[in-house]
């Protein structure tokens, strides 16, 4: 099927325009209910932003202590509202250290441990904070988890919350 050259010329229009905003530096206006990606660091920005998880993160892989497998968001299991899901390959750190080095991080943030279930090789962590949602924190052994990516990871950590 031919296009007619009316079609054509206003589809090359359209695409100019949209290059043309693009490159002009100008913020194009998003939908409120889409996520926001910070162009710089490639991480969402919704509300209510939890500065301590992406430290979490940043200290981490800086460090070269994990390996980012997704940082995502997305609806609750049970479809009730929306979540920030971090996972990380924890390279070189059992559950022990790998606990150790983000409760360090968010207890630095001011958080403090609520509870606290599950076995060695299994921990299940709440943080919270006044103001913020509360962080849940998973850290289970490669044992565990067997389907780890990295070949030096020996523990994998999930931080999860509320948006």
């Amino acid at each position: 099927m031919r296009m007619k050259p009316a079609y054509v010329t206003g589809a090359c229009l359209l695409l100019a325009g949209l290059f043309m905003t693009a490159c002009s530096g100008e913020e194009v206006p998003v939908a409120d209910d889409q996520p926001q990606v910070d162009a710089e660091s490639g991480s969402f920005a919704e509300s209510p932003p939890v500065p301590a998880v992406d430290e979490l993160v940043s200290s981490l892989l800086s460090g070269g202590a994990a390996k980012l497998r997704y940082d995502r968001t997305g609806p609750t299991p049970d479809e009730t509202g929306r979540e920030r899901q971090v996972y990380l390959e924890m390279l070189d750190k059992d559950v022990e250290q790998a606990e150790r080095l983000v409760s360090n991080v968010l207890l630095g943030h001011d958080y403090q441990e609520v509870r606290r279930t599950g076995d060695p090789d299994d921990v299940h962590l709440t943080f919270g904070k006044q103001g913020k949602p509360d962080l849940s924190v998973r850290i289970r052994s490669r044992e565990t988890h067997s389907n780890l990516t990295e070949p030096d990871a020996r523990s994998s950590t999930y931080v999860t919350y509320m948006l």
